[in-house]
């Protein structure tokens, strides 16, 4: 594996098969190449580089002594422990934001959030591999369990936008989740945006809200967009688990909004309008406007 800081310029960049590049630290990797390819079982992975446990703008609250502590927050909202989750915050068309650490508990420690990846290929981005920017997940005992982190930021430009890989920026599991006991909060989802003129793309694209053994965290957003558009997609899906919301904030037309597998998604604030020309409610996914 390599890891590097802060932004670089090349012709042409390729992870090899079981390769690593990673973000050496807390911050932003920024790439600008004519041409990226990630092959099968290579991978750019900015995960956990985001704000450290308890700490961000969307920071999951603090456990107390036999309270479970709440999941980060940043595209979706952190999963509610027995305290609150966090909140989300930033940009859904430009993320460029890291994500924010879950709550500590009484002995546990919060899931860092994940990092911030940006490629501008001016050619074309091929990803066999994978793109991940997930949250980091918490740890502790069956009651005393921290949050976790939310996932990060993934902002993709390409001309040809191609591959069967994935590109995922989830949250953390909380503390204990994987055995089905504890109190804590799963991390939000973070944000993807990706823009391209033509593609043939067929892999996963997620920001799934981490598993919380009391509750998961929000979905976050996955925003599409061809320069054949006029506003893109935008795609909420929390992948068939009930947890918390993902807000939208501001106003913004899209040529479709998508919301399925059980997010839940909440208007909020006076003014806010937001307008799709096409509206997908699905698979148990839900939206509730609160202005």
């Amino acid at each position: 594996s390599s890891t590097m800081n802060g932004k670089f310029n090349t012709t042409l960049l390729t992870v090899m098969p079981n390769a690593v590049l990673a973000h050496q630290s807390t911050g932003f990797l920024n790439i600008t190449a004519v041409n990226v390819t990630i092959n099968y079982g290579g991978s750019i992975n900015v995960s956990r580089r985001g704000f450290a446990a308890a700490s961000g703008p969307g920071k999951g609250t603090t456990g107390t002594t036999f309270s479970g502590a709440g999941g980060g927050g940043y595209g979706g909202a952190g999963g509610t422990g027995n305290v609150a989750g966090g909140t989300t915050y930033g940009s859904i068309i430009t993320p460029v934001d890291i994500g924010s650490g879950g709550g500590n508990s009484n002995i546990g420690t919060g899931g860092a959030g994940g990092g911030t990846l940006f490629i501008n290929a001016s050619d074309t981005l091929y990803i066999n591999g994978s793109i991940v920017a997930n949250g980091g997940n918490g740890t502790g005992g069956s009651n005393d369990d921290a949050g976790g982190g939310s996932g990060g930021s993934i902002w993709l430009i390409a001309s040809t936008f191609v591959g069967n890989g994935s590109i995922n920026a989830s949250g953390g599991l909380s503390g204990q989740a994987s055995s089905g006991t504890g109190r804590a909060g799963g991390g939000g989802g973070g944000r993807i945006a990706v823009y391209y003129t033509t593609s043939t793309f067929n892999g996963l694209i997620s920001a799934f809200g981490g598993n919380g053994n009391q509750q998961f965290g929000g979905a976050g957003t996955v925003f599409l967009k061809s320069d054949a558009q006029t506003y893109g997609d935008l795609l909420i899906n929390n992948g068939g688990n009930s947890g918390n919301a993902t807000n939208i904030s501001i106003s913004r037309s899209f040529d479709s909004l998508n919301i399925s597998r059980n997010a839940v998604v909440e208007i909020t604030g006076d003014g806010t309008s937001v307008t799709p020309s096409i509206f997908n409610v699905s698979s148990n996914g839900r939206l509730t406007v609160n202005n």
